[in-house]
């Protein structure tokens, strides 16, 4: 060090307020979302007494209580059903999303009816699949699957088409052919889209399984936990339920974001970030 100050080097800077940089730049994303759930939560505590809501400490001690069972419902309505009719929806729709881009008279004549679908009762639907796929998972996941489709395929032919016109001309003056400009043009300029079709049947997917498992079929998922124990009445368990599927959703969600900011991270909406 004396060495280097003789011969006039200055010594490296020292960074200080370097380990802060998280919480002030998160802090306040972080805890003002936190000090409303715990502000709800006291209030549902200790101000909310009704035998059909109990309080969450009762709802915890359910969860912790019966884990074995509910255990079984996530793997059952989760990992069989939602995620493989989510998978199959969603890979579907992004698909047909694709044909439907490269073919406008396609698009033209389908995307219309895509949009209708939304007015589909999925609860009289179901029954139909149910019938068709028989009693087990596949049913069910059929039910995910067409729920998922079409938010998907809307999401992706909006993307795809959404691009700069420039910017595909100046591919073609490039002599880029349509593989080219799909990949390098289309397909990034629609992933933003394209993810936010994925969070939002990551949701549907999980409310399908759900209600499909109120006709019949497996006896352990938690759709159907849910309405036997809310026709017997057990409060605790139809809201232990209820908070699980409501956390493997907030999970499936976040898992979505991580996986969008690493394929996304130089869309405009990051850079402040």
């Amino acid at each position: 060090m004396a060495l280097g100050r003789a011969a006039g080097t200055a010594a490296p800077p020292i960074v200080r307020g370097r380990p802060l940089a998280f919480p002030a730049k998160y802090g306040p994303r972080v805890a003002a979302p936190a000090l409303v759930l715990v502000a709800v939560l006291s209030l549902w505590q200790f101000a909310l007494h009704s035998y059909q809501v109990p309080p969450p400490l009762d709802i915890a001690a359910a969860i912790r209580d019966n884990r074995d069972t509910i255990w079984t419902g996530v793997r059952v309505t989760f990992w069989e059903e939602a995620l493989r009719g989510y998978i199959a929806g969603c890979g579907l729709g992004f698909l047909f999303g694709v044909v439907c881009a490269r073919f406008d008279w396609l698009r033209r004549g389908v995307i219309p009816y895509a949009v209708a679908s939304s007015s589909i009762p999925i609860i009289g639907l179901a029954p139909v699949l149910i019938f068709w796929f028989g009693l087990e998972w596949p049913s069910k996941a059929a039910v995910v699957a067409v729920m998922t489709f079409f938010p998907m395929l809307i999401n992706t032919v909006v993307g795809l088409t959404s691009f700069d016109a420039l910017s595909r001309d100046l591919l073609t003056s490039y002599a880029a052919g349509g593989w080219t400009t799909f990949t390098k043009l289309q397909l990034p300029t629609a992933m933003p889209l394209v993810f936010n079709g994925l969070k939002i049947c990551s949701v549907l997917s999980l409310i399908g399984a759900v209600i499909a498992e109120y006709f019949p079929g497996p006896i352990n998922g938690l759709g159907f936990q849910l309405q036997n124990d809310a026709s017997s009445g057990v409060w605790n368990l139809v809201w232990a339920y209820t908070v699980v599927t409501c956390l493997v959703g907030i999970l499936f969600y976040s898992v979505l974001l991580i996986v969008e900011r690493s394929v996304t991270f130089w869309h405009v909406s990051y850079r402040s970030n």
